[in-house]
């Protein structure tokens, strides 16, 4: 009997290993191209994110778990949107992964009060909910204060992804499609697309979405590569028809006739205009009173925080202190403004403005309810890391 049960335990392992193997070697995009082949390392590299847990589940049991990067497979993270289903683990002598925010920031694990678990744990609660019918969706998931989770179900069988960055969504989801592949779950992905070689330059130039609102395209070969006001990174877009691309990460399509653009449901006209946030780039103080001239709706406390990360991250000191200074004044009661102020000045070396700015985020802390339990909490540990001597 005891040998019978080995030489079954030897016939499974390899077959548990080739499920690995295909899924981190399978991940799928929101839109595929024929024959793509895309690993696990790879995508984490393309989306900087550095550590990722995964857990799946067949007929109700463990079938494998693997952690990659800088999370291990015991490594604890935060379930974020799932963490309902998760009992919390502050298990001594476990590691707890370093949080990402949306804007790179290393985000400590002291700051975080909510449960701490791994993505086998994760998997466990999952499977007692789905045998006790307690588990409502069929998927879940969502992102917290420097983490992403999601979890996905299909009959008997599940996976769970836990992620160490905010905004590590279209990874996850990657993974969870190839998961599903793997084992013939419907994967949700797109048919895979054929890519098409135009003559992408035509479609090159600024188009306006609104009053500080720009999206740029400009021609790399066949395909096209995006920038838009406020965000960072750049996007690459593929051609799948004459005047047709397609964002593959995130599934978004852009039409482009009659010198306008068509995407998400917003239509942007080719433009030759600045924007508020153009001008700041070149002279910050002229720049700034630019916004007082456009609709208070697009001066939104978000907003502004957007345009001014985005130019400390472009290390444009002297845009980044006037937008967010300018946002501090439109919105004096929001912990943010003043941690994304006291951040810039703290970068240009205005040490005595960062520490008046990190006091101002404690004293409007206790009012301020437009931020998450966690990150108000974030807020007020970089403040008081600031303020110590």
């Amino acid at each position: 009997m005891i040998r019978r049960l080995l030489f079954l335990l030897a016939l499974s392992l390899p077959l548990l290993a080739d499920r690995r193997a295909n899924v981190e070697n399978g991940l799928l995009r929101a839109v595929p191209a024929e024959g793509e082949a895309l690993t696990l390392v790879e995508r984490m590299r393309h989306y900087g994110v550095t550590g990722v847990s995964i857990a799946v589940w067949k007929g109700g049991k463990l079938d494998w778990t693997a952690g990659y990067g800088d999370v291990k497979v015991d490594t604890l993270l935060q379930a974020g949107a799932i963490g309902n289903v998760v009992k919390n683990v502050p298990a001594r002598g476990k590691v707890r992964a370093i949080g990402t925010g949306p804007d790179g920031e290393r985000i400590p694990a002291d700051s975080y009060d909510g449960p701490w678990t791994t993505a086998a744990d994760t998997a466990r609660s999952l499977i007692a909910a789905q045998k006790a019918k307690k588990l409502a969706a069929a998927s879940a998931g969502g992102g917290d204060t420097g983490f992403y989770a999601k979890y996905a179900t299909h009959g008997a069988g599940g996976v769970v992804v836990l992620a160490n960055h905010e905004t590590a969504a279209p990874l996850v989801d990657e993974i969870v499609r190839a998961v599903a592949k793997e084992y013939r779950w419907p994967d949700g992905a797109s048919k895979p697309r054929k890519l098409v070689t135009v003559d992408a330059s035509k479609f090159g130039g600024r188009y306006k979405v609104d009053p500080d609102d720009v999206v740029r395209f400009r021609a790399d070969g066949a395909q096209l590569v995006l920038t838009r006001t406020g965000v960072p990174a750049e996007s690459r877009l593929d051609a799948v028809g004459d005047n047709e691309f397609v964002d593959r990460d995130t599934g978004v399509t852009y039409v482009f006739a009659n010198d306008a653009v068509t995407f998400g449901g917003v239509t942007a006209k080719r433009t030759r205009e600045a924007v508020p946030a153009d001008l700041t780039d070149r002279d910050p103080p002229t720049g700034v009173l630019n916004y007082t001239l456009i609709d208070p709706k697009y001066l939104t406390e978000e907003r502004l925080r957007a345009r001014g990360v985005a130019f400390l991250r472009r290390s444009n000191y002297g845009a980044a202190l006037a937008i967010l200074k300018f946002n501090v004044e439109r919105h004096p009661q929001s912990a943010a403004a003043h941690d994304a102020l006291a951040t810039a000045q703290l970068a240009a070396s205005d040490k005595a403005g960062a520490r008046a700015s990190s006091q101002r985020v404690l004293d409007v802390l206790a009012n301020d309810t437009t931020a998450s339990a966690s990150w108000r909490q974030v807020y007020r540990q970089r403040a008081q890391r600031r303020l110590a001597p």
